[in-house]
């Protein structure tokens, strides 16, 4: 009956609830508040994109080591954004359209 936030939680002793125990509604406001005091990296709020990725997946930053706080895929996602914008859209237009670009 474990619930786990996602798939990279599985084999690592990720279980957060148990629905054999719980109620749905407990579940869902556990999830909610689950990764919210997570470190995040002091670089990551001087970036302009992290309203776009929030940091990168909070498992990922849950990780110790060189990528702790920040996505790893971080200068990959910088990257395509700054070609994004040098092709002319805005952020604006970018966090509109995620699932265009």
């Amino acid at each position: 009956g474990e619930c786990y936030s996602c798939n990279k939680t599985f084999n690592i002793g990720g279980g957060f609830a148990n629905w054999q125990k719980e109620s749905f509604d407990q579940i869902v406001r556990k999830r909610k508040f689950l990764f919210q005091n997570i470190y995040e990296s002091l670089e990551c709020n001087e970036c302009m994109y992290q309203m776009i990725c929030s940091s990168g997946c909070p498992v990922d930053r849950w990780q110790i080591g060189n990528y702790r706080g920040k996505a790893h895929e971080c200068s990959a996602v910088k990257t395509i954004l700054d070609n994004i914008l040098k092709k002319g859209f805005s952020l604006a237009e970018i966090m509109n359209h995620l699932d265009h670009f």
